[in-house]
């Protein structure tokens, strides 16, 4: 509720996903080609996942103390906010055997893991936290604090 969001990215996966099933022993026995026997049970699809990964400091989270030389800001570590996503269909093959109607959402889900992951092995959280620390400097500073030390929580989100 109370985060300050100071970094983003965006980013785009493309994700494939497939769901099979066991063809019946005797569709196998009569079909015999594994290529046909495929198209019977094997359904595909392929999306593409463009979306903004947001993250911030929960600064409900945040301390303020006063100290004798001016303020220490005890700030939470950055955590990672999906934002809005969209998704394209690229390529869809349903099988006649296999009508998986989950497998479109199936792989959407797994392309905003994706975004996430990806966000999370970049520098953002680190950018969202150096940031934040700028602004919460320069907000004090505009107050008319003049010392101004910041410490991060332990329990960190970020490495």
């Amino acid at each position: 509720m109370g985060v300050l969001r100071t970094a983003e990215v965006e980013a785009s996966q493309v994700v494939a996903a497939e769901s099979a099933i066991d063809a019946p022993q005797a569709v196998s026995w009569i079909i015999g080609v594994p290529q046909t026997l495929s198209a019977l049970t094997k359904s595909e699809v392929g999306v593409q996942v463009t979306g903004r990964i947001e993250a911030g400091v929960d600064l409900s989270q945040a301390e303020f103390e006063q100290t004798s030389s001016g303020v220490l800001v005890r700030l939470p570590k950055a955590v990672i906010a999906p934002g809005p996503s969209r998704t394209e269909l690229l390529w869809s093959r349903e099988s006649w055997l296999n009508r998986d109607r989950e497998l479109p959402i199936k792989a959407q889900e797994q392309g905003r893991e994706l975004l996430a992951r990806s966000a999370r092995s970049s520098q953002l959280l680190q950018t969202a936290e150096r940031q934040a620390e700028q602004l919460i400097r320069g907000i004090l500073a505009d107050s008319g604090v003049d010392h101004v030390t910041v410490a991060w929580k332990s329990g960190s989100q970020s490495n």
